[in-house]
């Protein structure tokens, strides 16, 4: 008994394989969305009125709206936003105006300095020929929408509203549109309305700058492009057809997001079936999968926030981080394991981290123990990150551990996992 003691205890160290989407529901808020609207009210010198277009705004508002999102406003100097194309005989630009909650926030938009960037799921530039003139070269409004699209939100823009999209740069310096297949109003519809001469740019050509795989119709015509999580569309014809190209992308993002991963066990390992069996989770906020990882990776830190590990060495590799195949060697409680990586993924995208080995501690039929160890790490909604371990074990002494209460196993794992997460704190 005192042999499979030792051997129980021993087991604290490891965890288990990695995981595919599991069916276990989270509620997740429905965020808002933000519309950008321009504070120009002339085109050039001609004396004549601009602003944002009605339909623009008032055609994506109506699918928003009805699908349960709510709608806020911002524009480069606050306030009273200047309208063009204003038509009630449109239903639903009647609709909107006189919705008495979104007349007033439409007339009392916010500054960028206003916005709370982590309220949004996705942001959208209403089109309006003034967009040209103050948009592009706004950087707090690029900011705010390089920060959402790199949250995994939805960028949304129509018309000339695409001028806002011209000088967003991502934080790896490259361009939001670069790439990407976008649309926008044509140089042939700026031409129809005598205005190629006026606007400070075309946008046609300024996008191509950018990189763009530049899409469009016959003028007039509903055109809406979607690349990745941007949406575009050329003309106001095609503002409803945007505002349903958002809201499906904004249902997508959701989605992945009522579903947490799990670890799938070889067929061996499955839970349940094993001698013994533990999971322990955390979910804790302002870390991320990046910042946890490093440290979970990297086995000689692990003494550092783990006391029950030291003498950590690799059997066939001189590296220092843990990788596919690798096979190490380190003690638990004084005991030395060894263990080979049977997964390895590391964060990318919104996908989860994955780490899982296959350790063992020698020995005959009443003393053998076999064990996946796994880790799995992925981020959450509102700047959470989740960090689960599990470890299913074969042989004699997990018999007799899974009898023992409370399960040690339980209680290292959750030292593990406390450890880790102090540790990545303290080194932001």
């Amino acid at each position: 008994m005192k042999t499979i003691n030792k051997i129980a205890l021993v087991l604290m160290a490891f965890l288990m394989v990695v995981g595919i989407t599991n069916a276990q529901n989270t509620k997740m808020m429905k965020k808002k969305v933000l519309f950008v609207l321009t504070s120009h009210s002339e085109k050039g010198n001609t004396g004549e009125k601009t602003g944002y277009y009605l339909s623009e705004v008032s055609h994506p508002w109506e699918v928003l709206f009805d699908a349960g999102y709510e709608i806020d406003f911002v524009s480069p100097l606050g306030g009273k936003a200047p309208v063009d194309g204003f038509d009630l005989t449109d239903a639903v630009n009647k609709k909107f105006w006189e919705n008495s909650e979104y007349r007033h926030k439409v007339e009392n938009t916010m500054k960028p300095s206003e916005v709370m960037v982590n309220e949004y799921a996705a942001i959208f530039f209403a089109g309006g020929h003034g967009t040209m003139w103050d948009l592009p070269d706004n950087d707090e409004l690029q900011n705010i929408a390089a920060q959402i699209y790199e949250a995994d939100g939805v960028v949304g823009a129509v018309c000339h509203g695409p001028s806002g999209l011209v000088n967003i740069k991502l934080s790896d310096g490259s361009y939001l549109v670069a790439g990407k297949k976008v649309n926008a109003f044509t140089n042939e519809e700026e031409e129809i309305v005598g205005l190629t001469k006026v606007v400070p740019f075309l946008l046609e050509d300024k996008l191509k700058e950018r990189g763009v795989i530049f899409e469009k119709s016959a003028p007039w015509q509903v055109h809406v492009v979607v690349d990745q999580r941007l949406v575009t569309g050329q003309n106001p014809q095609s503002a409803h057809a945007v505002g349903e190209a958002m809201k499906e992308l904004l249902e997508q993002e959701k989605t992945k997001y009522m579903k947490q991963s799990a670890i799938l066990f070889p067929e061996e390992y499955t839970p349940g079936t094993t001698d013994n069996y533990c999971s322990n989770e955390v979910i804790v906020k302002g870390l991320t999968t990046q910042e946890v990882w490093k440290y979970l990776v990297n086995p000689f830190v692990w003494p550092e926030y783990y006391p029950n590990s030291s003498d950590v060495e690799f059997l066939n590799s001189n590296d220092k981080e843990l990788y596919s195949d690798v096979r190490f060697r380190f003690k638990t409680f004084g005991f030395p394991i060894e263990a080979q990586v049977t997964e390895f993924v590391p964060p990318h995208g919104n996908e989860a981290a994955r780490l899982a080995w296959h350790g063992w501690a020698e020995g005959d039929q009443e003393t053998r123990l076999d064990v996946i160890h796994a880790w799995l790490i992925e981020d959450l909604p509102g700047g959470r990150v989740r960090i689960l371990t599990q470890e299913s074990q074969i042989g004699k002494p997990a018999q007799e551990l899974a009898k023992t209460k409370p399960n040690p196993m339980i209680n290292g794992h959750q030292d593990w996992l406390d450890g880790l997460v102090s540790y990545a704190r303290s080194k932001k």
